[in-house]
């Protein structure tokens, strides 16, 4: 008796790093079933839910069970202050031992379900990207191609499953070539050199902030090079130089967005990929280079739009990234917005600044990236009039981790332009005598 999604079988395997938890293809496609139909006792196919995935097999199954019962799951990692911020119109909010498991029978056909997933937008404020569950399972088709995924295939994925990394290329990866899908809910390094050191040829997902912090822990060299895939930004020479010297090989670089799922690539070949660039194409992807400089997409695994606005007319996306196209590799040139870079994971300066406007008298306020070493981001806040303790407090309540304010300057005004705008490039960098952490 199997499970489809798509046309795609549930035969992935899942188990948790660092623990004894394990689910066969068989058992995971059984528990997808069977929470399948304890869904659909509570919700109609084509109602929308909220799921908070946290790695375990059981939420993934719960995850594919949404799927399987038709239902339009709005993607979080658990403790998302987006979740609560964005006040999505959900039926329910799942967390962690909320998905009922019945009985396992045929489940009957359903209209195919849309998945949501916060991203940054290329402006404003969170939104909520509406992608067909088809595209999502498309992507993962493009990643077991690109890398040669099979059965025997080991994905470890630190990230969390609701980043869209780790869903296209974890999960849709997975589902598609039938491999092993190891999760991490607690990053421990040296839990991940040790598995990637006894895995058969694993892929690993990261940033560059984990590549970083891997580098610095300085792992012994690898008996077999891993396949080491990175997303999220450029890596630095210097990251990239160490990854290379443990693993044999460089990582590679993967460029896509939450909208457009995966654009360019790079993979095994004979040539060496250039030490700027993302890749080529996908199969699917096309990219077009506008007189400014910057990039506009159109790929097979395109979004219908944003949740609760017009449905999307244009053909291609604006990924606000400048670029160009040369050798067949794109090469990226810089980033039109000032979304901060941690780890990985958009953060959005105006939200952060919002959050604070809201929970304290501060006469203003500006958030900003101080760029780290790692080529990844810090988060500061500069601001007027109110005491770092009670920004920090207020942040602490309101935003994720990854969200928070590595040091918070109280300046007596913000340096303005002569148009009145904020001079970033006057604002502090890190100065520990002047911050609150």
């Amino acid at each position: 008796m199997s499970s489809e999604l798509g046309g795609v079988a549930v035969r992935a395997a899942v188990r948790m790093a660092g623990t004894d938890v394990a689910v066969g293809r068989d058992e995971l496609a059984g528990l997808a079933r069977r929470a399948a139909h304890g869904l659909r006792r509570r919700f109609a196919p084509g109602e929308r839910v909220a799921l908070c995935v946290d790695g375990t097999p059981e939420t993934i199954a719960g995850l594919l069970g949404c799927w399987l019962a038709g239902l339009d799951v709005l993607l979080a990692e658990p403790g998302s202050s987006y979740l609560a911020d964005a006040r999505p119109n959900v039926r329910a909010v799942l967390a962690p031992g909320d998905i009922v498991f019945a009985e396992d029978r045929p489940l009957p056909p359903v209209d195919p379900p849309r998945v949501l997933q916060f991203t940054s937008g290329s402006t404003g404020e969170p939104k909520l990207a509406v992608q067909p569950l088809e595209h999502i399972l498309r992507g993962g088709e493009l990643y077991r191609d690109l890398h040669g995924l099979t059965a025997g295939s080991v994905i470890v994925a630190p990230l969390p499953l609701a980043h869209s990394f780790g869903l296209g290329a974890g999960l849709a990866a997975a589902l598609a070539g039938g491999a092993t899908l190891v999760t991490m809910p607690r990053l421990n390094l040296r839990s991940l050199a040790a598995l990637l050191a006894g895995d058969p040829a694993p892929v690993l997902l990261g940033t560059p902030l984990l590549y970083s912090l891997l580098a610095q822990a300085r792992p012994a060299p690898l008996p077999r090079p891993a396949t080491l895939l990175t997303s999220g930004g450029p890596m630095p020479a210097d990251v990239v130089a160490a990854t290379t010297a443990w693993n044999g090989r460089p990582p590679w670089q993967c460029y896509g967005s939450t909208e457009t799922g995966l654009i360019c690539a790079q993979h095994e070949r004979d040539l060496p990929w250039h030490p700027d660039g993302v890749g080529s194409p996908v199969p699917g992807a096309r990219i077009a280079v506008a007189d400014d400089g910057l990039l506009h997409v159109t790929t097979d695994t395109m979004f219908d739009g944003y949740l609760g606005e017009p449905p999307r007319t244009a053909p291609a996306f604006a990924t606000g990234d400048a670029g160009r196209l040369e050798d067949g590799e794109l090469r990226l040139l810089g980033r039109k917005s000032t979304f901060i870079n941690v780890g990985g994971r958009k953060v959005n300066p105006a939200r952060l600044e919002r959050v604070v406007r809201e929970a304290v008298p501060v006469r203003d306020v500006v958030a900003y990236g101080v760029a780290m070493r790692t080529g990844d981001e810090e988060v500061h806040l500069a601001v007027v009039g109110a005491e770092p303790d009670r920004v920090m407090e207020a942040c602490r309540r309101r935003l994720s981790p990854h969200e928070l304010p590595r040091a918070v300057h109280v300046l007596p005004e913000l340096p303005r332009g002569p148009l009145g705008k904020v001079d970033r490039g006057r604002l502090p960098r890190p100065s520990r005598e002047e911050s609150t952490t």
